[in-house]
């Protein structure tokens, strides 16, 4: 009996600030939830009596937000029986792999990764199930980590806002909150 490992991927909750230069003011935070669930091993059958294994995680993403939220996920595979011996897998679309795991789940509406991105956005409340699938693992790997980004993005180009167009431009998310602080104890 074969036992595969499973990975819990690294998920969370993210809020964030998004700000641009034209309407600082009228931007409201959002947020998207990924629940997920364990990385398992799909084993897919084919007409000629071959079959070929795939590695996938099944999740849900959805936007808890009052404004839409901008899809851009991003699922990438580390496994590995040592740091030396470490392989990078990219959630890629497998059509095998997807038709087949969507007759098991009987659900059509399970998309992957790249065609929930091409969405482009989440609305209001609004949720879709996914499915990450990373190809063929070696066969002897004993750890892994599954890294999801697309959640929250990395940087937002914010302008100082006392400064207007001859302000500065800064890339960092946090930026307008700590502007807001130095201010007030900066005073007039």
């Amino acid at each position: 009996m074969k036992i595969f490992p499973k990975i819990a991927a690294c998920a969370a909750l993210v809020a964030l600030f998004a700000f641009d230069a034209s309407a600082q003011d009228t931007k409201k935070p959002w947020k998207l939830t990924l629940k997920h669930d364990a990385v398992d091993v799909l084993v897919v059958p084919y007409t000629n009596g071959s079959s070929q294994s795939f590695y996938f995680m099944p999740f849900e993403v959805k936007n808890d937000s009052e404004v839409a939220a901008p899809l851009g996920l991003h699922f990438v595979a580390h496994v590995g029986t040592s740091p030396k011996k470490r392989r990078t897998h990219i959630a890629l679309p497998h059509p095998d792999a997807e038709l087949f795991f969507k007759r098991m789940a009987r659900d059509s509406s399970i998309k992957n990764v790249q065609e929930i991105n091409a969405m482009k956005t989440l609305e209001p409340g609004q949720s879709v199930k996914g499915i990450a699938v990373f190809g063929t693992f070696d066969r002897e790997w004993d750890k892994g980590r599954v890294v999801v980004t697309g959640l929250e993005p990395r940087a937002i180009r914010t302008r100082v806002r006392d400064y207007g167009n001859a302000g500065f431009v800064l890339v960092h998310r946090a930026y307008a909150a700590h502007n807001k602080k130095v201010r007030q104890r900066a005073g007039k």
